[in-house]
């Protein structure tokens, strides 16, 4: 079980899904660069946000059954300890597979933006050891650096936006939906898959407080991250065209370094990259966290805190190792391959799990019907 030393409000889980969503997916834009929706990737956020949403609800309702206990936990108890062992280490893998690429994501983009003659290794290094500081401190100040930084976060990100307002150009929207629903649902799958980094919220419910709200949070910051995202999409169309914005390797990026609001206002593109910082330790850091509590239960370890060292480490050697350059990293994220390694390492532990809780319900009752 969780060591309920340690709480977070509410709102504090909302902020740090909030933005561990919304900073991976306004950096590369996967509606624009990893499906056909050209034009119409605005409906796909939409649609996406509608299939996250529900699937939000998927993993923290299974999680607010068992109020008490993680996903290692309750794997446990309704799989059985040999499959819910296996279940419970695939989940820690997804964790530290989110924190390694959507650090690998940030060290590209600062190169690509900033810093192109640093070597890759050197960024990836500094943001995997500030996750596993935060990680070592604990979630409670996780949770209130996640509170501090929200304002500036959104803040930062609308200032790019409304900069970009001036070379906004409706007609690149245009037409809508003229090829039918196919192209826009090719665009979907990618951002529904990222959105399982919340998956941690079976690592995090037992230390929420109040306990009746916990499903609420993260259904808002679901519904709230995909507004950004759609929003994100079509301000991106309507300043960059659908061709150019597919094509970039960092269309949010691009868009921020085209446009110049005024004479003596430019290069904004620092506002969006200082709020995806800020994004990338809020959500590395919970990542590293609930991918080290889940291997100490899942070795019987009683201080997690033994393990970050070794999780962080592994974070960063993957992050280094795992993709080749941004070119290849971007093509990791394109369907089918990534929606289907995420189905396998967090759709069907999940659907593993509901199946079986599903069937120890209907036996209760079929129990209780059969002792009346």
């Amino acid at each position: 079980m969780a060591n309920t030393a340690e709480v977070i409000a509410n709102r504090q889980l909302t902020a740090i899904l909030f933005m561990m969503r919304t900073t991976v997916v306004i950096s590369f834009v996967p509606l624009l660069t990893t499906g056909d929706a050209a034009q119409d990737a605005w409906v796909a956020g939409l649609i996406a946000g509608l299939l996250l949403t529900l699937v939000a609800w998927g993993v923290a309702g299974l999680a607010a059954r068992y109020p008490r206990l993680t996903v290692v936990d309750y794997s446990r108890l309704l799989l059985g300890r040999f499959l819910g062992t296996i279940v419970s280490l695939v989940i820690s893998w997804h964790f530290l597979l989110i924190a390694a690429t959507d650090i690998r994501i940030y060290a590209e983009l600062m190169r690509v933006a900033f810093m192109p003659n640093t070597p890759i290794w050197f960024t990836i290094v500094a943001m995997a050891f500030l996750a596993t500081l935060g990680a070592w401190f604990g979630i409670e100040p996780i949770g209130r650096a996640a509170d501090a930084f929200l304002p500036i976060f959104v803040a930062f990100v609308a200032l790019t936006l409304l900069g970009a307002a001036p070379s906004f150009n409706l007609h690149n929207l245009q037409p809508a939906l003229a090829r039918g629903l196919r192209p826009v649902l090719s665009s979907v799958w990618t951002p529904l898959g990222i959105g399982l980094q919340w998956v941690s919220v079976g690592m995090l419910f037992p230390l929420l407080i109040p306990e009746n709200r916990r499903v609420h949070s993260v259904v808002l910051a679901a519904v709230l991250s995909s507004v950004v995202l759609a929003i994100v999409a079509a301000v991106l169309v309507g300043v960059l065209g659908a061709n150019l914005g597919s094509k970039s390797l960092f269309p949010f990026l691009k868009m921020a370094r085209s446009v110049r609001p005024t004479r003596t206002i430019e290069r904004i593109e620092i506002l969006g990259t200082v709020a995806w910082g800020l994004g990338l330790f809020a959500g590395g850091s919970t990542m590293v966290y609930c991918g080290s509590r889940a291997l100490s239960q899942i070795l019987r370890i009683a201080e997690y805190r033994k393990i970050v060292p070794i999780f962080g480490v592994l974070v960063a050697l993957y992050s280094v190792y795992a993709h080749k350059d941004a070119f290849q990293l971007v093509r990791f994220f394109r369907p089918p391959g990534f929606p289907l390694l995420i189905a396998l390492t967090a759709g069907v532990p999940y659907a593993l799990m509901w199946a079986s809780h599903i069937a120890r319900h209907l036996l209760r009752r079929l129990a209780g019907r059969g002792g009346k």
